[in-house]
């Protein structure tokens, strides 16, 4: 006989494995969506195990433990957590600001063909 895993549907399993809230079932489709979850579809309702929570939990433990600062000079909330610093970031930004306003100041191109006869021929019309 085989024996299937516990699955849960993500409202219950967001309630039973997350106990102090801020993770709802949306959270868990996004983390799905995101490729960080494994999810089981049955008749149109998504469900989870409890090995696949694990394993997102672990990766996201991990990534975390990655993304850490050499340095905490900065504790800003949003600030980057590692890499450039956020003079550098600001810079980037700027430069991205001037690089944009420098192509909208530049003239537009000639949408229509260049006029190549000399002189028109006028009629009147109706005299």
């Amino acid at each position: 006989m085989i024996k299937l895993p516990e699955i849960y549907r993500l409202s219950v399993a967001a309630k039973m494995f997350f106990p102090g809230g801020g993770i709802t079932a949306n959270s868990l489709r996004a983390e799905a969506r995101a490729g960080r979850l494994e999810i089981i579809r049955i008749a149109n309702k998504d469900f989870v195990t409890k090995d696949a929570l694990l394993k997102m939990m672990e990766n996201c433990a991990c990534r975390e433990n990655q993304l850490r600062p050499a340095s905490a000079s900065d504790t800003r909330k949003g600030a980057p957590r590692s890499g450039q610093s956020s003079t550098a970031h600001a810079e980037l930004a700027l430069a991205a600001v001037r690089m944009t306003l420098q192509e909208l100041s530049k003239p537009s191109k000639d949408t229509s063909p260049k006029n190549t006869s000399r002189a028109a021929k006028v009629e009147q019309i109706g005299s």
